[in-house]
């Protein structure tokens, strides 16, 4: 078995940076900590770019949220994209919305310590997302496997987890680790992803067995920190998973 050190920040959405540069050097700061901790990498939640409307043009509809999202995306992963290489510690950047064809996807993207970068889109989205008054996003269409330090992956994000057929595909995948980046606004929805991740992972033991690991944020819509980031340092082993450093 692989003991595989990961850290996971609960993100605090009311940081509020004042810009792009800023919320990169909180990123960065996680990861020096994650670095410091001997963690391989860091795994941020879904919708992590979401922060950065705190800096949004005045007068900006929620239905222009997405393009504005994207181009902060894009100059993120910018900054964000040699600080794996860097501390020795690959990034799963949370999720963000990026322009496809069709139109926005919400897309994970994972920038690894060897220099590549791993996206995977959303394939199962909710009302909201697909709200053509509110954000309107559109659903991928493949789900991606990859292997990272020697353990075959795959990330789900938030919704997707909870889909049948998407479990039983990923029991046939002999996988070692699925990454859950996820976020809700009720704490019903939290527990909801978690019971969802645990099924899974017990559905693949009798073909496959592999861990699961989700790193959750709240989307509490108040102008006053509700709680504090938070990570743990977790250590993977192949059919299980270990919280073992809480970490501030």
């Amino acid at each position: 078995m692989t003991d595989y050190p990961i850290a996971l920040w609960s993100f605090n959405l009311s940081r509020a940076p004042a810009s792009v540069a800023a919320f990169a050097a909180q990123i960065e700061e996680g990861m020096q900590r994650a670095a410091g901790e001997g963690a391989k990498l860091l795994m941020l939640p879904e919708y992590l770019v979401e922060c950065c409307l705190a800096f949004k043009p005045e007068g900006l509809l929620p239905d222009q949220e997405m393009a504005f999202l994207a181009d902060v995306g894009t100059d993120l992963l910018a900054i964000l994209a040699p600080l794996p290489a860097r501390y020795g510690v690959s990034l799963l950047a949370g999720s963000m919305p990026v322009q496809a064809p069709a139109g926005f996807t919400n897309t994970a993207v994972l920038l690894t310590a060897d220099g590549r970068e791993i996206r995977q889109d959303k394939l199962c989205l909710t009302p909201f997302e697909q709200d053509p008054e509110i954000w309107h996003l559109v659903p991928g269409a493949d789900l991606k496997t990859f292997e990272l330090d020697g353990l075959k992956m795959a990330i789900l994000i938030c919704l997707d987890v909870e889909m049948p057929a998407l479990s039983s595909l990923l029991a046939k995948l002999d996988l070692d680790l699925l990454l859950v980046p996820s976020m809700t606004e009720k704490l019903s929805g939290y527990h909801r992803v978690f019971g969802c991740a645990k099924h899974v992972r017990l559905s693949s033991c009798a073909r496959s067995p592999f861990a699961v690991l989700s790193a959750h944020q709240r989307a509490q819509r108040r102008t006053t920190p509700t709680f504090p980031g938070r990570r743990c340092i977790c250590r993977v082993k192949r059919n299980s998973v270990s919280q073992v450093l809480p970490q501030r």
